[in-house]
Protein backbone atom coordinates (compact mmCIF):
# COMPACT_ATOMS: atom_id res chain seq x y z
CA UNK A 1 0.00 0.00 0.00
CA UNK A 2 1.06 3.56 -0.60
CA UNK A 3 1.68 5.82 2.36
CA UNK A 4 -1.36 7.96 1.47
CA UNK A 5 -3.64 4.94 1.29
CA UNK A 6 -2.34 3.63 4.62
CA UNK A 7 -2.97 6.96 6.27
CA UNK A 8 -6.55 7.12 5.01
CA UNK A 9 -7.25 3.59 6.29
CA UNK A 10 -5.89 4.59 9.70
CA UNK A 11 -7.96 7.79 9.62
CA UNK A 12 -11.12 5.67 9.31
CA UNK A 13 -10.39 4.50 12.87
CA UNK A 14 -9.64 7.97 14.19
CA UNK A 15 -11.56 9.19 17.23
CA UNK A 16 -12.47 12.38 15.40
CA UNK A 17 -15.61 11.77 13.37
CA UNK A 18 -14.81 14.57 10.91
CA UNK A 19 -11.48 12.91 10.14
CA UNK A 20 -13.27 9.59 9.60
CA UNK A 21 -15.81 11.12 7.23
CA UNK A 22 -13.12 12.91 5.19
CA UNK A 23 -11.08 9.69 4.94
CA UNK A 24 -14.12 7.81 3.61
CA UNK A 25 -14.69 10.45 0.93
CA UNK A 26 -11.01 10.40 -0.09
CA UNK A 27 -10.98 6.60 -0.33
CA UNK A 28 -14.05 6.75 -2.56
CA UNK A 29 -12.18 9.10 -4.88
CA UNK A 30 -9.20 6.70 -5.07
CA UNK A 31 -11.40 3.64 -5.73
CA UNK A 32 -8.86 1.06 -4.53
CA UNK A 33 -10.22 -2.43 -3.78
CA UNK A 34 -8.09 -2.56 -0.60
CA UNK A 35 -10.44 0.04 0.89
CA UNK A 36 -13.54 -2.19 0.63
CA UNK A 37 -13.24 -4.02 3.95
CA UNK A 38 -12.14 -0.95 6.01
CA UNK A 39 -15.06 1.04 4.52
CA UNK A 40 -17.48 -1.81 5.25
CA UNK A 41 -16.34 -1.79 8.87
CA UNK A 42 -16.60 2.01 9.05
CA UNK A 43 -20.14 1.86 7.61
CA UNK A 44 -21.18 0.32 10.93
CA UNK A 45 -19.85 3.28 12.90
CA UNK A 46 -22.15 4.46 15.69
CA UNK A 47 -21.94 8.01 14.34
CA UNK A 48 -24.61 8.22 11.65
CA UNK A 49 -22.79 10.76 9.48
CA UNK A 50 -19.60 8.66 9.42
CA UNK A 51 -21.52 5.44 8.77
CA UNK A 52 -23.45 7.04 5.90
CA UNK A 53 -20.31 8.53 4.32
CA UNK A 54 -18.50 5.18 4.59
CA UNK A 55 -21.44 3.26 3.08
CA UNK A 56 -21.69 5.70 0.15
CA UNK A 57 -17.92 5.50 -0.37
CA UNK A 58 -18.09 1.70 -0.27
CA UNK A 59 -20.74 1.64 -3.00
CA UNK A 60 -18.69 4.03 -5.16
CA UNK A 61 -15.55 1.89 -4.80
CA UNK A 62 -17.54 -1.26 -5.54
CA UNK A 63 -18.91 0.21 -8.78
CA UNK A 64 -15.38 0.88 -10.03
CA UNK A 65 -14.06 -2.63 -9.37
CA UNK A 66 -13.56 -4.98 -12.37
CA UNK A 67 -16.34 -7.50 -12.86
CA UNK A 68 -14.94 -10.98 -13.52
CA UNK A 69 -17.06 -13.70 -15.10
CA UNK A 70 -17.24 -17.10 -13.39
CA UNK A 71 -15.55 -18.74 -16.40
CA UNK A 72 -12.41 -16.57 -16.05
CA UNK A 73 -11.96 -16.75 -12.28
CA UNK A 74 -10.04 -20.03 -12.09
CA UNK A 75 -7.25 -18.66 -14.33
CA UNK A 76 -6.66 -15.28 -12.63
CA UNK A 77 -3.72 -14.41 -10.36
CA UNK A 78 -2.93 -11.33 -8.31
CA UNK A 79 -0.35 -9.29 -10.23
CA UNK A 80 1.46 -8.45 -6.98
CA UNK A 81 1.22 -11.55 -4.76
CA UNK A 82 0.92 -14.16 -7.56
CA UNK A 83 -1.86 -15.82 -5.54
CA UNK A 84 -5.08 -17.22 -6.96
CA UNK A 85 -7.81 -14.62 -6.55
CA UNK A 86 -11.17 -15.38 -4.96
CA UNK A 87 -14.62 -13.95 -4.35
CA UNK A 88 -14.91 -11.68 -1.29
CA UNK A 89 -18.04 -10.65 0.61
CA UNK A 90 -18.74 -7.58 2.77
CA UNK A 91 -21.85 -6.25 4.49
CA UNK A 92 -22.98 -2.65 3.98
CA UNK A 93 -23.62 -1.14 7.40
CA UNK A 94 -26.17 -3.06 9.46
CA UNK A 95 -28.37 -3.64 6.41
CA UNK A 96 -29.07 -7.06 4.85
CA UNK A 97 -27.12 -5.91 1.75
CA UNK A 98 -23.93 -7.81 0.92
CA UNK A 99 -21.47 -6.89 -1.82
CA UNK A 100 -19.47 -9.57 -3.65
CA UNK A 101 -16.23 -8.69 -5.41
CA UNK A 102 -13.20 -10.52 -6.84
CA UNK A 103 -9.75 -9.80 -5.39
CA UNK A 104 -6.54 -11.28 -3.97
CA UNK A 105 -7.21 -13.06 -0.65
CA UNK A 106 -3.79 -11.93 0.62
CA UNK A 107 -3.55 -8.23 -0.23
CA UNK A 108 -7.16 -7.55 -1.35
CA UNK A 109 -5.93 -5.93 -4.57
CA UNK A 110 -7.98 -6.20 -7.77
CA UNK A 111 -4.93 -6.08 -10.06
CA UNK A 112 -4.89 -9.25 -12.14
CA UNK A 113 -2.84 -11.45 -14.46
CA UNK A 114 -5.38 -13.19 -16.68
CA UNK A 115 -5.24 -16.58 -18.43
CA UNK A 116 -2.88 -18.40 -16.04
CA UNK A 117 -3.54 -22.14 -15.85
CA UNK A 118 -0.16 -23.11 -14.38
CA UNK A 119 2.53 -21.35 -12.31
CA UNK A 120 6.05 -22.76 -12.64
CA UNK A 121 8.89 -21.83 -10.27
CA UNK A 122 12.25 -21.80 -12.06
CA UNK A 123 15.63 -21.78 -10.29
CA UNK A 124 18.03 -20.52 -12.95
CA UNK A 125 20.89 -18.14 -12.18
CA UNK A 126 21.94 -17.88 -15.85
CA UNK A 127 18.87 -15.90 -16.91
CA UNK A 128 18.53 -12.13 -16.95
CA UNK A 129 17.15 -10.80 -13.65
CA UNK A 130 15.20 -7.91 -15.20
CA UNK A 131 11.87 -9.69 -14.66
CA UNK A 132 10.64 -11.80 -11.77
CA UNK A 133 8.12 -13.61 -13.98
CA UNK A 134 7.23 -14.16 -17.63
CA UNK A 135 3.70 -14.86 -18.86
CA UNK A 136 4.14 -17.50 -21.56
CA UNK A 137 0.77 -18.45 -23.05
CA UNK A 138 -1.28 -19.88 -20.19
CA UNK A 139 1.81 -20.55 -18.04
CA UNK A 140 3.38 -18.08 -15.62
CA UNK A 141 7.12 -18.78 -15.23
CA UNK A 142 8.44 -17.28 -11.96
CA UNK A 143 12.20 -16.78 -11.64
CA UNK A 144 12.73 -17.50 -7.95
CA UNK A 145 16.30 -16.22 -8.14
CA UNK A 146 15.12 -12.82 -9.44
CA UNK A 147 12.17 -12.68 -7.06
CA UNK A 148 14.53 -13.12 -4.12
CA UNK A 149 16.98 -10.52 -5.48
CA UNK A 150 14.17 -7.96 -5.73
CA UNK A 151 12.89 -8.73 -2.23
CA UNK A 152 9.53 -10.16 -3.33
CA UNK A 153 9.80 -13.62 -1.80
CA UNK A 154 6.35 -13.88 -0.21
CA UNK A 155 3.93 -16.85 -0.25
CA UNK A 156 2.42 -17.38 -3.68
CA UNK A 157 0.63 -20.15 -5.54
CA UNK A 158 2.63 -22.46 -7.80
CA UNK A 159 2.07 -25.82 -9.48
CA UNK A 160 5.57 -26.99 -10.47
CA UNK A 161 9.26 -26.44 -9.65
CA UNK A 162 12.01 -26.59 -12.29
CA UNK A 163 15.68 -26.45 -11.27
CA UNK A 164 17.59 -25.54 -14.43
CA UNK A 165 20.93 -24.07 -13.32
CA UNK A 166 21.92 -23.15 -9.78
CA UNK A 167 24.84 -23.90 -7.49
CA UNK A 168 24.30 -26.35 -4.62
CA UNK A 169 24.40 -23.49 -2.12
CA UNK A 170 21.96 -21.32 -4.09
CA UNK A 171 19.46 -24.18 -4.28
CA UNK A 172 19.69 -24.75 -0.54
CA UNK A 173 19.36 -21.04 0.27
CA UNK A 174 16.47 -20.36 -2.11
CA UNK A 175 14.47 -23.43 -1.12
CA UNK A 176 15.01 -22.71 2.59
CA UNK A 177 13.71 -19.17 2.07
CA UNK A 178 10.79 -20.38 -0.02
CA UNK A 179 9.80 -22.85 2.71
CA UNK A 180 10.25 -20.20 5.41
CA UNK A 181 7.91 -17.74 3.71
CA UNK A 182 5.22 -20.32 2.93
CA UNK A 183 2.10 -20.39 5.06
CA UNK A 184 0.43 -23.64 6.17
CA UNK A 185 -1.94 -23.63 3.21
CA UNK A 186 0.91 -23.58 0.69
CA UNK A 187 2.96 -26.16 2.61
CA UNK A 188 0.04 -28.59 2.58
CA UNK A 189 -0.18 -28.30 -1.23
CA UNK A 190 3.50 -29.15 -1.75
CA UNK A 191 2.94 -32.92 -1.68
CA UNK A 192 1.08 -32.62 -4.98
CA UNK A 193 3.72 -30.42 -6.67
CA UNK A 194 6.28 -32.15 -8.95
CA UNK A 195 9.94 -31.08 -8.98
CA UNK A 196 11.86 -31.26 -12.28
CA UNK A 197 15.68 -31.21 -12.08
CA UNK A 198 18.11 -30.71 -14.96
CA UNK A 199 20.52 -33.65 -15.36
CA UNK A 200 23.44 -31.23 -14.96
CA UNK A 201 22.29 -29.87 -11.59
CA UNK A 202 23.83 -31.16 -8.37
CA UNK A 203 21.67 -31.34 -5.24
CA UNK A 204 22.86 -31.46 -1.66
CA UNK A 205 21.59 -34.25 0.56
CA UNK A 206 19.52 -31.66 2.43
CA UNK A 207 17.81 -30.57 -0.79
CA UNK A 208 17.15 -34.17 -1.85
CA UNK A 209 15.61 -34.95 1.54
CA UNK A 210 13.49 -31.80 1.41
CA UNK A 211 12.14 -32.51 -2.07
CA UNK A 212 11.45 -36.14 -1.16
CA UNK A 213 9.69 -35.37 2.13
CA UNK A 214 7.93 -32.08 1.38
CA UNK A 215 7.15 -32.16 -2.34
CA UNK A 216 5.75 -34.53 -4.93
CA UNK A 217 7.66 -36.71 -7.36
CA UNK A 218 11.14 -35.68 -8.55
CA UNK A 219 11.68 -36.00 -12.30
CA UNK A 220 14.49 -35.23 -14.74
CA UNK A 221 14.05 -32.36 -17.20
CA UNK A 222 14.32 -33.87 -20.69
CA UNK A 223 16.76 -32.29 -23.13
CA UNK A 224 14.67 -30.91 -26.00
CA UNK A 225 16.02 -31.28 -29.56
CA UNK A 226 17.30 -28.33 -31.63
CA UNK A 227 14.98 -26.36 -33.91
CA UNK A 228 17.48 -24.61 -36.22
CA UNK A 229 20.74 -25.84 -37.77
CA UNK A 230 23.53 -24.42 -39.92
CA UNK A 231 24.80 -27.18 -42.21
CA UNK A 232 28.40 -27.46 -43.48
CA UNK A 233 30.17 -29.62 -46.06
CA UNK A 234 32.79 -31.57 -44.06
CA UNK A 235 35.10 -31.98 -47.06
CA UNK A 236 35.24 -28.21 -47.62
CA UNK A 237 35.94 -27.37 -43.98
CA UNK A 238 39.52 -28.38 -44.81
CA UNK A 239 40.52 -29.97 -41.53
CA UNK A 240 40.20 -33.22 -39.64
CA UNK A 241 39.04 -31.08 -36.70
CA UNK A 242 36.03 -29.90 -38.67
CA UNK A 243 33.86 -29.31 -35.57
CA UNK A 244 35.69 -26.19 -34.32
CA UNK A 245 36.11 -25.00 -37.93
CA UNK A 246 32.34 -25.13 -38.47
CA UNK A 247 31.62 -23.23 -35.25
CA UNK A 248 34.33 -20.71 -36.11
CA UNK A 249 32.49 -20.00 -39.37
CA UNK A 250 29.22 -19.61 -37.44
CA UNK A 251 30.62 -17.15 -34.88
CA UNK A 252 32.59 -15.13 -37.43
CA UNK A 253 29.29 -14.29 -39.07
CA UNK A 254 26.54 -14.65 -36.43
CA UNK A 255 26.73 -12.66 -33.20
CA UNK A 256 26.51 -14.78 -30.03
CA UNK A 257 24.76 -11.82 -28.37
CA UNK A 258 21.69 -12.64 -30.44
CA UNK A 259 21.81 -16.25 -29.22
CA UNK A 260 21.86 -15.62 -25.45
CA UNK A 261 19.87 -18.35 -23.72
CA UNK A 262 20.01 -20.70 -26.72
CA UNK A 263 21.11 -24.31 -26.26
CA UNK A 264 23.78 -25.46 -28.73
CA UNK A 265 24.03 -28.85 -30.44
CA UNK A 266 26.50 -30.37 -32.88
CA UNK A 267 27.35 -33.51 -34.78
CA UNK A 268 27.36 -35.42 -38.07
CA UNK A 269 23.95 -35.97 -39.59
CA UNK A 270 22.37 -39.41 -39.48
CA UNK A 271 22.82 -39.70 -43.25
CA UNK A 272 26.53 -38.88 -42.85
CA UNK A 273 26.97 -41.68 -40.33
CA UNK A 274 25.29 -44.01 -42.83
CA UNK A 275 27.65 -42.92 -45.63
CA UNK A 276 24.91 -41.20 -47.66
CA UNK A 277 26.24 -37.62 -47.33
CA UNK A 278 29.10 -35.75 -45.67
CA UNK A 279 27.73 -32.87 -43.59
CA UNK A 280 28.16 -31.42 -40.09
CA UNK A 281 25.45 -29.54 -38.17
CA UNK A 282 25.84 -26.59 -35.78
CA UNK A 283 22.38 -26.40 -34.24
CA UNK A 284 20.41 -24.20 -31.85
CA UNK A 285 17.36 -24.43 -29.67
CA UNK A 286 15.80 -21.27 -28.26
CA UNK A 287 16.39 -18.76 -31.07
CA UNK A 288 13.36 -16.63 -31.85
CA UNK A 289 12.10 -16.77 -35.47
CA UNK A 290 13.53 -13.32 -36.28
CA UNK A 291 17.02 -14.34 -35.16
CA UNK A 292 16.79 -17.57 -37.15
CA UNK A 293 15.93 -15.58 -40.29
CA UNK A 294 18.83 -13.15 -39.66
CA UNK A 295 21.29 -15.99 -39.12
CA UNK A 296 20.11 -17.68 -42.31
CA UNK A 297 20.40 -14.46 -44.35
CA UNK A 298 23.86 -13.76 -42.91
CA UNK A 299 25.13 -17.27 -43.67
CA UNK A 300 23.64 -17.20 -47.19
CA UNK A 301 25.65 -14.05 -47.88
CA UNK A 302 28.77 -15.05 -45.97
CA UNK A 303 30.70 -16.47 -48.89
CA UNK A 304 31.85 -19.43 -46.81
CA UNK A 305 32.66 -22.22 -49.22
CA UNK A 306 31.91 -24.90 -46.64
CA UNK A 307 28.44 -23.56 -45.81
CA UNK A 308 25.59 -25.48 -47.46
CA UNK A 309 22.25 -24.36 -46.02
CA UNK A 310 20.16 -23.67 -42.92
CA UNK A 311 17.58 -26.17 -41.72
CA UNK A 312 14.61 -25.62 -39.43
CA UNK A 313 12.63 -28.75 -40.31
CA UNK A 314 11.09 -31.12 -37.80
CA UNK A 315 13.60 -33.78 -38.93
CA UNK A 316 16.24 -32.12 -36.72
CA UNK A 317 14.65 -33.94 -33.78
CA UNK A 318 15.80 -37.25 -35.28
CA UNK A 319 19.41 -36.21 -35.87
CA UNK A 320 22.02 -37.77 -33.50
CA UNK A 321 23.27 -34.43 -32.19
CA UNK A 322 24.82 -33.89 -28.78
CA UNK A 323 24.34 -30.81 -26.62
CA UNK A 324 27.53 -28.74 -26.44
CA UNK A 325 26.64 -25.71 -24.32
CA UNK A 326 24.34 -22.79 -23.65
CA UNK A 327 25.05 -19.18 -24.65
CA UNK A 328 24.89 -17.09 -21.48
CA UNK A 329 25.42 -13.51 -20.38
CA UNK A 330 28.01 -13.08 -17.64
CA UNK A 331 28.87 -9.98 -15.57
CA UNK A 332 31.67 -9.27 -18.05
CA UNK A 333 30.07 -10.26 -21.36
CA UNK A 334 29.09 -13.37 -23.34
CA UNK A 335 30.21 -16.95 -22.68
CA UNK A 336 29.23 -20.54 -23.47
CA UNK A 337 28.33 -22.63 -20.44
CA UNK A 338 29.44 -26.22 -21.00
CA UNK A 339 28.07 -27.69 -17.76
CA UNK A 340 25.27 -29.43 -19.69
CA UNK A 341 27.69 -30.88 -22.22
CA UNK A 342 30.95 -29.83 -23.85
CA UNK A 343 31.84 -29.73 -27.53
CA UNK A 344 33.39 -27.49 -30.16
CA UNK A 345 31.14 -24.42 -29.93
CA UNK A 346 33.25 -22.64 -27.32
CA UNK A 347 36.52 -23.49 -29.06
CA UNK A 348 35.11 -22.17 -32.33
CA UNK A 349 34.04 -18.94 -30.63
CA UNK A 350 37.47 -18.57 -29.06
CA UNK A 351 39.15 -18.89 -32.45
CA UNK A 352 36.69 -16.57 -34.19
CA UNK A 353 37.18 -14.06 -31.39
CA UNK A 354 40.91 -13.91 -32.11
CA UNK A 355 41.90 -14.30 -28.47
CA UNK A 356 39.98 -11.20 -27.34
CA UNK A 357 37.93 -11.27 -24.16
CA UNK A 358 34.29 -12.31 -24.47
CA UNK A 359 32.98 -8.80 -23.90
CA UNK A 360 35.17 -7.48 -26.75
CA UNK A 361 33.57 -9.83 -29.26
CA UNK A 362 32.60 -8.25 -32.58
CA UNK A 363 30.96 -9.80 -35.59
Amino acid sequence: MTFGHDKLINDLKDRDWETQRNAANDLAAIGDSRAVEPLAEASRCMNGDVGKAAAEALLLVFERLPKISIERRASILCAVCLCRCAEMKVQVGFSPIFLYYFACPKCRRASFIDNVNKVVIVLDNSTCLDETYVHDGSTLVVNLHARFVYGRLTPFDFDEIRIVKETVREIDDLMALLWKYMDDEHRNRCKTIPVYVSPTVQLSQWARDMFRDAFGEMRAIPVMPPTFAIVFDIAKLGSNAYGPKAWEAVWRNCSPREAIGAALFEGDSAATLQGMENVYLCAFRGLDPGTQRRFENIMNGSGSGAYLRCDSSIHLATEPLRMCGVVIRTPTGIDIDESAGAGWAKAGLNTANGGRKWWQFRK
